[in-house]
């Protein structure tokens, strides 16, 4: 009886409908114009997508213009470091050097010699090439005829370095590239100390002179 009551009055029961669907949308259109509203929606993204990257921020401790500070500071600090994929290493071309370059775990004898038949070394309690400051990097003299293992006589041309010379280190995927500016001779535990003092980062190469008595200390100094 439904149904067919349905069939008889399909037509006036559409138009019904749609009048019915106007009028509520025309009583209630303060309510529900935000809907249809694309300035509304493309808005409304912009503000949710702006507070989760304040929020984001927030959540790491870092409000935003602190964090375009921070990376303003770490590409000024490494601005004379290359990013490039090599193993830490000492290359000095003039002399024919491309070696290892390793650390000790302490300034124990016994570790600094384990390091040195690694490579060369930085010196423990002398900073890090990535860092302001000084670096003192060790490595062996041998005698012309002594065998050549464990990179024994690997600075054994230290003495032809010159003002102007270049010297890489590799460290940490980084290039730091030096400029020798002295070379000079030490007694054994004498201090290095910088004769300059404005550059980022201060290199000393040492090791025993002359090599087959080593009863002194040859040095370079390099700066960047």
């Amino acid at each position: 009886m439904i149904k067919q009551f349905f069939e008889a009055n399909k037509r006036y029961i559409k138009f019904f409908a749609v009048f019915y669907l106007i009028a509520l949308f025309a009583l209630n259109w303060n309510q529900i114009s935000w809907a249809v509203n694309f300035q509304f929606l493309t808005n409304a993204a912009e503000d949710f997508f702006s507070e989760s990257g304040k929020n984001f921020m927030s959540e790491k401790g870092i409000e935003p213009s602190q964090q375009a500070e921070k990376n303003s500071t770490d590409g000024e600090q490494e601005k004379n470091a290359k990013i490039i994929q090599k193993e830490d290493s000492l290359v000095i071309e003039k002399i024919g050097v491309e070696v290892p370059l390793t650390t000790s775990p302490s300034e124990d004898v016994e570790d600094i010699e384990a390091s040195l038949k690694k490579g060369v070394m930085i010196y423990p309690s002398s900073e890090l090439p990535s860092e302001k400051g000084t670096t003192i990097v060790l490595g062996h003299t041998a005698p012309t005829n002594w065998p050549k293992v464990n990179y024994y006589g690997i600075f054994n041309r230290l003495d032809e370095l010159q003002k102007n010379d270049q010297i890489f280190i590799y460290f940490k995927g980084r290039q730091y590239a030096y400029t020798v500016i002295r070379q000079f001779l030490v007694d054994p535990g004498d201090e290095l100390v910088p004769s300059l003092t404005n550059y980022e980062n201060v290199l000393f190469l040492s090791t025993c002179w002359p090599p087959n008595i080593g009863n002194r200390r040859i040095i370079i100094e390099a700066v960047r």
